[in-house]
């Protein structure tokens, strides 16, 4: 089951990412470029279109995350769990 953009927002907030980042919709994709995520659990999350560019996301649990058309350009990903993502 994929969360809801609600409940990936939440998610997101309670890592430390400002609201702020964060577009009403997903439609233009959310931006985490340059940000720290490293060990969030974000099963199942709906990143489509995501600008994940230069990310933290060591040990980053995306298992089942849609990331279609997100940007990963040098993202760190050592140790994520990037399975059925």
């Amino acid at each position: 089951m994929t969360l809801s953009y609600a409940e990936t927002r939440a998610t997101l907030i309670a890592a430390g990412i400002p609201a702020a980042r964060m577009p009403e919709k997903w439609r233009s994709g959310i931006d985490l470029s340059r940000v720290d995520l490293s060990g969030a659990y974000l099963t199942d999350a709906d990143l489509t279109g995501a600008d994940l560019t230069g990310a933290n996301l060591r040990r980053v649990n995306l298992t089942g995350a849609d990331l279609s058309g997100a940007n990963l350009t040098e993202a760190y990903l050592t140790d994520a769990d990037l399975r059925e993502a």
